[in-house]
């Protein structure tokens, strides 16, 4: 075998591995990603690198890792720990560890399962209801619904208010974000502000304060999507 087809054996070799992790197999990775099986099954065995950036974020990794093996394995942004651990629907989904709804059904988290004055936990046992999916996310696997905690982002967001969350999308510049916290796993709902270093900036509204996290005391962010 030549460096080239050991590469793209590698290549396909770091793919089955992440599948497998993750509990999911070639047609939900094409149906993901938008491809043909066939595409997918290219890449498996081809090592081809088309479409590599779309797989990288349904696998949430790195996708220098995926590619050659370089760099960290997981990109914080998309890490599938939050989804791999009950802090989601969307692990349910892969696993089949906790209940799913029914089709057109979300779950929703609510101020009642508040661990803190704004902040509540996307744990299975925390679902205070299932709400119809909007049609924006229809054919997001694991959006699910979270009711505002607390008056930190006041005027924007105020206490019982409700948002709905893309799992799957990295919040822009200036968009709300859901943060999950590594430690306990709370969730905040923030203004997602980029990065400084290796830190990630948030902000608040009321009272006005820039916060700061390290990347690892997050596990997982999330983009708001109302």
């Amino acid at each position: 075998m030549n460096t080239k087809q050991k590469k793209f054996s590698d290549l396909g070799n770091r793919m089955i591995e992440r599948m497998r992790e993750l509990g999911i197999d070639q047609a939900a990775v094409a149906e993901a990603c938008k491809i043909t099986q066939s595409a997918v099954s290219q890449i498996l065995q081809r090592g081809s690198t088309k479409h590599l950036s779309k797989i990288a974020k349904v696998l949430r990794v790195n996708i220098d890792w995926l590619e050659d093996g370089t760099g960290p394995k997981e990109d914080i942004i998309y890490s599938q720990e939050s989804l791999d651990k009950p802090y989601g629907m969307s692990g349910a989904l892969y696993t089949g560890k906790a209940f799913k709804p029914e089709p057109g059904l979300i779950p929703v988290y609510g101020p009642a399962a508040a661990a803190s004055d704004d902040s509540v936990m996307l744990t299975g046992e925390h679902i205070i209801g299932y709400e119809p999916c909007p049609p924006a996310l229809s054919n997001v696997r694991g959006a699910f619904m979270m009711y505002i905690a607390g008056s930190s982002m006041e005027p924007r967001h105020y206490h019982g208010e409700r948002v709905w969350v893309d799992p799957w999308t990295q919040p822009a510049i200036g968009q709300d974000c859901v943060v999950v916290l590594e430690e306990e796993g709370n969730a905040i709902v923030k203004r997602y502000m980029g990065r400084e270093g290796t830190d990630f900036v948030l902000e608040q509204y009321n009272p006005p304060k820039k916060l700061k996290f390290k990347a690892k005391e997050i596990r997982a962010i999330y983009a708001v999507t109302r």
